[in-house]
């Protein structure tokens, strides 16, 4: 009898053994990822990257030197002022310089040509070497005032862009429309570069 109950009890631990394996094992299943989920998380987690915008790319620069034309403090002449800025890929090398005029001269002795900020609506420069550049109405208004002034004012412009080797002419419109009133003058046609008003 004796020999029967210990037969049984053993039997009884052997199958509470066998039944707490399989649980463990459930468990581990269930609650421990294997090494291929995880591969497989990181191989679906690299193919849905984002791709960086074109604002976090790096975008190109390159330095050129400009030939810009800025009148004395006498208001007797323009002289030429030679400034390196750079230009990223995504500017055009004459809307850089409109903009510098605009900034006014770097060196000693010289006015600025222009007044205001923002004033350009559009520039753009033909194949046979014209260049037509709009401006907004307030242009007119902040840079005239005086035959000397708005000499100036035009062939700072002018000879500035005409150092470039693709202009070779300048034409004014103002919000789109030509025959510009401009002061004393009314620009009816392109106008060319004025070295009569240039001292070096």
């Amino acid at each position: 009898m004796k020999k029967l109950s210990f037969l049984l009890a053993a039997v009884l631990l052997v199958v509470a053994l066998v039944s707490c394996n399989n649980g463990m094992e459930i468990d581990n299943e269930n609650n421990k990822p294997n090494n291929t989920d995880l591969e497989n998380t990181d191989t679906e987690n690299t193919d849905n990257a984002v791709p960086p915008s074109e604002d976090e790319t790096e975008i190109k620069t390159e330095k050129v030197t400009l030939t810009l034309y800025f009148p004395d403090n006498d208001a007797l002449y323009l002289h030429p002022e030679i400034r390196e800025v750079e230009i990223s890929e995504n500017e055009f090398v004459e809307d850089v310089i409109v903009r510098e005029l605009f900034r006014g001269p770097e060196s000693e002795g010289l006015s600025p040509s222009l007044s205001g900020e923002d004033l350009v609506n559009d520039i753009v420069v033909n194949d046979d070497g014209g260049c037509v550049i709009d401006f907004k109405s307030d242009f007119v208004l902040l840079n005239t005032g005086g035959s000397t002034r708005e000499t100036f004012v035009l062939g700072s412009i002018v000879n500035s862009l005409c150092e470039l080797e693709f202009i070779d002419s300048v034409s004014f419109t103002v919000e789109g429309k030509g025959n510009v009133e401009f002061g004393h003058t009314i620009i009816d046609s392109a106008l060319k570069p004025m070295p009569e008003l240039v001292k070096n």
